[in-house]
């Protein structure tokens, strides 16, 4: 099988500091002595395998706390390392939550907003009003995008049931919105991957200073989490469902990096067995 690689000869060529020794010189306390090196997230019929090299330990509490960074510069840095984590975080809540049987909603502003704040303020609202005259216990994930004006829109998965066009635009109150089943999306072939098909309207300008301090999306409070199964749970997964017979979709090899230290390799497969 091929894999696509990242930097994964080590700098300095000699042994790698075990990621239990680097855990223990940084002052953390309370081992219980638990690792895996087999993780699967279950996201229904998209699988996401990771078998690592290293183990990964479990039951360290750390004694320190996350440090407050107010200068800007950082902040930038900061967002551009975690934006591989928030597209991905997007693709597992949406296959989590959603099919292709359920919306896809583009909502945007007449009035000049580029504000993201003052755009989250009318989206809030928006859920409120849906909520309140539709349905109270519809689930949604929404995604920010900056129009060529700079305006903000939305593009919004939920799983709301039937309702007019006509009737969404009255209750949204702020312009205009399209509304599509996600199975009539991407030019009417339909979309197996609704979590891919989202993060594709995520702004594509990740150092747009209009998103520091702000996150890149919205989810509803009960969105499901996806099923997380490591160690042996997630090996018995592997076989007992007959993943690996399948083809996978996307396979991935890279170094796992850490603060002074090389974590050995991870080895990524994705399946989607709508695919096979």
């Amino acid at each position: 099988m091929n894999y696509k690689t990242e930097n994964i000869q080590s700098k300095t060529g000699k042994n790698h500091v075990s990621v239990l020794d680097l855990i223990l010189s940084i002052n953390k306390t309370k081992i219980n002595k638990s690792c895996y090196k087999h993780k699967v997230i279950n996201l229904g019929h998209v699988i996401k395998y990771y078998y690592y090299t290293d183990p990964i330990w479990t039951g360290f509490e750390s004694t320190g706390g996350r440090m407050e960074n107010n200068d800007e510069k950082k902040k930038i840095e900061n967002r551009l390392k975690v934006t591989g984590r928030i597209r991905n975080k997007i693709i597992n809540y949406s296959l989590a939550n959603f099919n292709s049987e359920d919306k896809f909603i583009t909502l945007t502003f007449k009035e000049d907003v580029k504000d993201i704040k003052t755009a989250n303020a009318q989206f809030k609202k928006f859920i409120q009003r849906l909520r309140y005259k539709i349905d109270k216990k519809f689930r949604y994930i929404a995604v920010i995008e900056f129009m060529q004006n700079g305006r903000v829109h939305y593009h919004m998965m939920s799983d709301l049931g039937f309702i007019k066009k006509a009737e969404l635009t009255e209750i949204w109150r702020n312009g205009h919105i399209k509304i599509n089943r996600m199975d009539k999306q991407n030019k009417g072939k339909g979309v197996d991957n609704v979590g891919a098909y989202l993060v594709k309207y995520m702004n594509k300008d990740t150092q747009d200073k209009r998103l520091l301090g702000n996150k890149a999306y919205l989810v509803s409070r009960n969105i499901r989490k996806p099923e997380v199964l490591k160690g042996s749970e997630a090996e018995k997964f592997m076989i007992d469902k007959g993943i690996l017979k399948n083809k996978p979709v996307d396979v991935h090899m890279f170094e796992r990096k850490g603060k002074g230290f090389d974590g050995g390799i991870i080895f990524y497969e994705e399946y989607n067995l709508l695919r096979s």
